[in-house]
């Protein structure tokens, strides 16, 4: 954590909380860790929410993202009338949509926040799905979307961004040395 945070400012920080993601316990006591390490970082916690229950727990420690995989339309149109500011993940498997596809056709109704997702490509340094990208924008006009998925260097970076991407979720290439500050604080 510190390591990111002294390669740049960010300001916000995506958690997947994998033990609750494969139906386990989720991990509360890291989260918390998380929140006390880096208080300034807005975080957006994946946690398998399935539940009010699972939703309330998750926003007492930060943004929840709601997976379209895990939860049917109505679910999900549901829980975010509980917590409007959630982010709903639009989990993707290559070109397979994990979840209903009414959700897809509901969009512009649901969240401000999308996070278009392709599984297939996180931690493969395939680049990001720049055409499934530019297929949400045009469901999702009003909506703030942030690609998640593949993305190799700063060269992907802009091309997120210029796909319409608000944001980007990244993590290999930042473990990894292949985006650094002089990148990052380039894009800014």
């Amino acid at each position: 954590m510190a390591g990111l945070l002294e390669l740049f400012p960010f300001s916000r920080l995506y958690v997947a909380d994998v033990d609750a993601l494969r139906g386990e316990a989720p991990q509360w006591t890291a989260l918390e860790a998380v929140r006390s390490a880096a208080p300034q970082l807005s975080l957006w916690i994946d946690a398998a929410i399935r539940s009010n229950a699972d939703l309330l727990e998750v926003a007492r420690r930060g943004t929840p993202v709601l997976a379209s995989e895990a939860l049917s339309a109505g679910e999900a149109e549901q829980l975010l009338r509980h917590c409007p500011n959630a982010v709903l993940s639009l989990d993707y498997l290559g070109d397979r949509f994990l979840g209903e596809s009414s959700l897809l056709q509901r969009l512009p109704h649901f969240a401000a926040d999308l996070i278009s997702m392709n599984l297939a490509r996180v931690g493969s340094d395939l680049g990001p799905d720049l055409e499934r990208l530019a297929a949400l924008r045009q469901l999702a006009p009003g909506c703030r979307l942030y690609a998640a998925g593949g993305v190799r260097d700063a060269a992907d970076l802009r091309r997120c961004r210029q796909a319409g991407a608000a944001g980007v979720l990244v993590a290999s290439a930042l473990h990894e040395g292949r985006i650094g500050r002089a990148e990052l604080q380039g894009l800014v």
